[in-house]
C-alpha cells in the first residue's frame, strides 16, 4: 500500500495517496510496528503539505514526535507549516530544537529569521540572516532580507552594501532597488535614490509607495514638477491614503497655490486627523490668511 501511495504521489493524484496511507495508518498495530507508522504518517503529513493542509501534516508531525526519538527533520518541517499557518511561537520552539541538533542548517536559520521577521522582532531576524549568509553567502534571499533588516534598524550602510551585492547580480530585483533606494534617501544621495526608485517603476513597479518616496526626492532635488508628477499619481492609485494628499499639498504651499495647499491638507486630515505636520501647515495657511478661528 506504502508503494502504491508512492505511484499515486508521483503521478500527481495526491487524494489517492492521502486515502491509501490513511487505510495503512489505520491497519498498523502501533506497538509491533511503530516503525512502518512514523514511515505512513510521515509521508502522510509531506502529501498533505503537497496539497496545502497545513494542519493535518502539523497533526502528523506530532503524532511521530509522540511515538519517541524523531528524526531533526521532523521539527523543520512542522515549523514550516506552523510558519505558513501564522503559528509563530511554535514554529520558534521547533527551530530553536532543530538548530539544537542541526546548528549547520543555513536553510533552518533563514527560516528561523522569516520567523522572526513575522514577529516584527528585527534585531533577532538580523542575527539568523547574519549567520545565514555566514553559512552560505549563496544565498541571496538571506542577504537582501538582511539588507532590509538593516534599513529597518537605521543601519542605512550595511543595508546598501547587502543590497548592492542582490542588484549586480539580479538588477530587476524590485524588493532590493526599493530599499536601497531609501537607504540612499536617508543617507542624503538623492540621485542614487532617485535613479534606484526609476528602476525599479521602469520594470513595472508603479507603486504608492515608490512613487510617494521617489516624489519625496525629486522635491528635495528641485525638480518641483516631476515631483507634483509622481505624488499625483500616487494619489491616483490609492486616494484614500493620506500622505499623498499630504506631500501634494506641501508642493502646492512651496509653488504658492495656497488654496490648493490648504485642500489638499484638509483632505489629508480627514484621512488622518492627526498627524502633525498637515496640521501645523494648515494652521500656518490659516494664519496667514488671517482666518485666526481656524488656525
Amino acid at each position: 500500500m506504502y508503494e502504491r501511495a508512492c505511484r499515486y504521489v508521483n503521478i500527481g493524484e495526491l487524494e489517492n495517496a492521502i486515502g491509501d496511507l490513511n487505510t495503512a495508518v489505520q491497519l498498523i498495530d502501533v506497538e509491533k510496528e511503530q516503525e512502518p507508522k512514523v514511515l505512513f504518517l510521515a509521508m502522510r503529513a509531506e502529501t498533505q503539505e503537497l496539497l496545502g493542509d497545513r494542519e493535518s501534516a502539523v497533526n502528523d508531525y506530532t503524532e511521530i514526535i509522540s511515538l519517541g526519538d524523531p528524526e531533526a527533520g521532523v521539527f523543520f518541517r512542522r515549523a514550516y507549516c506552523y510558519r505558513e499557518l501564522g503559528a509563530y511561537q511554535d514554529a520558534l520552539i521547533d527551530l530553536d530544537v532543530y538548530l539544537d541538533k542541526e546548528p549547520s542548517d543555513a536553510i533552518a536559520f533563514y527560516n528561523r529569521g522569516l520567523v522572526y521577521l513575522a514577529l516584527d522582532e528585527i534585531t533577532e531576524a538580523l542575527r539568523d540572516f547574519d549567520e545565514t549568509v555566514r553559512l552560505d553567502a549563496k544565498l541571496d534571499d538571506a542577504r537582501r532580507n538582511r539588507g532590509v533588516c538593516q534599513y529597518q534598524l537605521g543601519n542605512y550602510s550595511a543595508a546598501i552594501k547587502d543590497l548592492e551585492v542582490i542588484i549586480k547580480t539580479h538588477p530587476d530585483d524590485l524588493i532590493a532597488l526599493y530599499f536601497r533606494g531609501v537607504s540612499y534617501a536617508r543617507t542624503g544621495e538623492l540621485q542614487r535614490a532617485a535613479d534606484d526608485f526609476t528602476q525599479a517603476i521602469n520594470l513595472g513597479d508603479q507603486t504608492y509607495n515608490l512613487l510617494i518616496e521617489r516624489g519625496t526626492v525629486f522635491r528635495a532635488l528641485g525638480e518641483t514638477s516631476k515631483s507634483l508628477a509622481d505624488i499625483e499619481a500616487a494619489v491616483g492609485l490609492d486616494p484614500e491614503e493620506p500622505i499623498g494628499y499630504i506631500s501634494r499639498g506641501g508642493i502646492y504651499l512651496a509653488l504658492g497655490a495656497t488654496e490648493n495647499a490648504l485642500e489638499d491638507y484638509s483632505r489629508g486630515l480627514l484621512l488622518d486627523p492627526e498627524d502633525v505636520h498637515a496640521l501645523i501647515s494648515r494652521a500656518g495657511i490659516y494664519f496667514d490668511l488671517g482666518m485666526f478661528k481656524e488656525a
